[in-house]
């Protein structure tokens, strides 16, 4: 039975204003850890060799990878148009150097309404695949997280995903492909490790995040949709009845 916090309600925004920050949890005990200041990371890698539906990337933060030693076809290589044989491992990044990771949802309310629709898809999606649990940062608090989570290491860096379509060339570790931009992705490195580096990582925030993190509320957003200019109010998310 989760807690749970008093309703966000009849929050005013505009659109293309961001409402906070969303991280989505399997386990009920997981939010927990990360409410006391637990901070779980896994690498680049972790998720190259994973397959599990959302999470699974053979490309995260690199530009070309290919392993054949956890599946992947050979690389035919060429030369001067020649053929020059096979490689069985080829990994090509720029930028950022492969780290401990750490991913939130950052959710940006919607121009129109056609956009409203995608964004109630995409949250459900991501629900479905990381878990119904989620804490939420909202936006007067933001500031005050991030400077919590640079205490872990003052030299972390955080961004916001570009989402990109193929032949893109640029710093890997906060470029993915457009097939996860229903993810919204707003993430975080920790140090630095081999590319092949796949051991997980806890830091500690010894304040935790229990005094600046919602737990499981419902959030209902009034918004002004550009396209009509008429005011709509939402359901932005919510934890499944079916779990309560």
């Amino acid at each position: 039975m989760p807690k749970q916090q008093s309703d966000k309600s009849n929050i005013p925004f505009k659109a293309g204003q961001c409402v906070g920050l969303f991280k989505f949890f399997r386990e009920r005990i997981h939010l927990e850890q990360f409410l006391d200041g637990f901070l779980y990371c896994n690498t680049p890698e972790y998720y190259r060799s994973n397959s599990s539906a959302g999470i699974g990337d053979s490309q995260e933060s690199c530009i070309l990878n290919v392993d054949s030693a956890r599946g992947d076809q050979p690389m035919n290589i060429e030369i001067d148009g020649q053929k020059a044989g096979k490689a069985s491992q080829v990994f090509i990044r720029m930028g950022e150097k492969d780290g401990w990771l750490h991913c939130w949802a950052a959710i940006t309310l919607p121009a129109d309404t056609q956009e409203l629709t995608r964004l109630h898809s995409d949250i459900t999606r991501i629900q479905s695949e990381f878990g119904p649990f989620y804490v939420y940062i909202e936006p007067n608090h933001v500031s005050e997280f991030l400077q919590r989570m640079k205490s872990v290491d003052p030299r972390a860096r955080y961004s916001l995903v570009t989402y990109y379509k193929q032949g893109y060339v640029g710093h890997s570790v906060f470029h993915k492909s457009v097939e996860f931009s229903y993810q919204r992705e707003f993430r975080f490195l920790f140090g630095e490790c081999p590319p092949t580096e796949i051991e997980q990582r806890t830091f500690r925030v010894p304040r935790g995040f229990r005094d600046i993190a919602g737990d499981c509320c419902e959030i209902s957003v009034k918004a002004a949709i550009e396209s009509t200019g008429e005011d709509v109010q939402f359901r932005l998310v919510s934890f499944p009845t079916v779990i309560r």
